[in-house]
């Protein structure tokens, strides 16, 4: 399991991200928004019409040492990186989203908000696995950082936690609401509310979701940087076109 200083393996720290600079990347990505090639994005990897989701790397005027450079300014926020993946940090780039996420009054034609899943479950084929018990190593280890461009968590969606440490993957069959909620208390299921510039930092093991009630009237803006120790590459499942997050240039390993 992947060492983390909070024993619940998430973390939030508040206003990492300057308001007027989620305001800047806001409109900047409001405007690629309206602007999509659906078709040729969705062709490409770079879009998710179920989710809404738009891969950072198709951004560049948000490039992600962008992002990286006030995270890493809070010492808070670099320990508790470092103390998981040690020194070699680096940034999965071509996994790094933009998340839009509607009210669900608002949602468009295919749109759905993510359901139970573990980051870690990235690239795993349930498929091919079939009935069988998951492998020991098919969680994989990474740090999820997730940064809401506006309030979110009261009247725009969000994200909840179940703040209980997984050690291994879970099938589809194990994240229903039904299964959830028998396997755990009602106290480990965490909503929190975020402001823009928020940067919630967690475990590829924690199990979590998109937090939309039907009472929740706007849509919300985020993004998703996901990061992993380059001493341990994960070859067919996360692409080995890594950042160095301590440099400003791009490496491929």
């Amino acid at each position: 399991m992947l060492p983390f200083p909070q024993p619940c393996g998430a973390l939030l720290l508040p206003g990492l991200v300057p308001t007027e600079v989620c305001a800047h990347w806001l409109k900047l990505i409001e405007h690629r928004y309206a602007t999509l090639d659906v078709g040729a994005l969705t062709a490409s990897g770079d879009y998710s019409p179920h989710s809404s989701s738009l891969r950072l790397r198709s951004l560049p005027e948000i490039p992600v040492s962008d992002v990286w450079a006030p995270l890493r300014s809070d010492p808070q926020f670099l320990t508790a990186v470092r103390h998981a993946l040690g020194p070699r940090i680096r940034c999965a780039v071509d996994e790094c989203w933009i998340r839009r996420q509607y009210a669900p009054s608002r949602y468009p034609p295919l749109h759905a908000a993510h359901s139970w899943h573990q980051d870690g479950a990235l690239g795993f084929d349930f498929l091919a696995l079939g009935q069988r018990p998951a492998p020991a190593d098919a969680l994989l280890e990474m740090l999820t950082c997730w940064v809401p461009l506006m309030d979110c968590g009261v009247n725009a969606p969000g994200l909840e936690l179940i703040e209980c440490r997984q050690e291994s993957l879970l099938a589809p069959t194990e994240l229903t609401k039904e299964c959830l909620e028998a396997r755990f208390a009602e106290h480990e299921f965490w909503r929190p509310a975020m402001g823009p510039g928020d940067a919630l930092l967690f475990c590829g093991d924690l199990l979590h979701r998109t937090h939309a009630a039907t009472h929740m009237n706007l849509d919300r803006l985020s993004l998703e940087l996901r990061f992993v120790c380059a001493d341990h590459l994960f070859r067919g499942r996360v692409s080995t076109r890594l950042l160095p997050v301590e440099s400003p240039h791009a490496e491929s390993t």
